[in-house]
């Protein structure tokens, strides 16, 4: 994929490439990023990666950047994991070793999901002065 993939938000590289800059041209780079979102860090490591090697040699060095970048957005890892277990109950459920293709008591929306950004708290649990 060393090859073959363009820049996500190429927003960002419109000052550049167009050589003029106006007012509009900050405001309408945060269409398509990806900050304030889950993924905001795999960007920011994607660009920063691409800026320190350039438009050039980044699609060979940032390579993996790139992918953890677009695997955060996607989620296609995340999916066929999903599917496959679904697949695996139901064929547990079909062969009779289950009683239902579906957990009795399942999880209520984001309860079992812990909170993205607990590892990242400075100071937890503090109000502050």
């Amino acid at each position: 994929m060393a090859g073959g993939w363009s820049f996500p938000g190429t927003a960002h590289f419109t000052t550049p490439v167009f050589g003029f800059y106006t007012p509009m041209s900050d405001a309408g780079q945060n269409i398509a990023s990806h900050q304030g979102t889950m993924c905001e860090q795999f960007e920011l490591n994607f660009y920063r990666c691409c800026e320190a090697f350039g438009m050039v040699a980044s699609r060979r060095k940032c390579d993996l950047e790139y992918r953890d970048f677009v695997e955060c957005v996607f989620q296609a890892k995340q999916m066929n994991r999903l599917r496959a277990m679904r697949k695996e109950r139901m064929k547990q459920f079909l062969e009779g070793k289950l009683d239902r293709p579906w957990m009795k008591n399942p999880a209520k929306l984001f309860e079992a999901r812990p909170d993205y950004y607990a590892h990242e708290n400075i100071m937890p649990n503090r109000p502050f002065n």
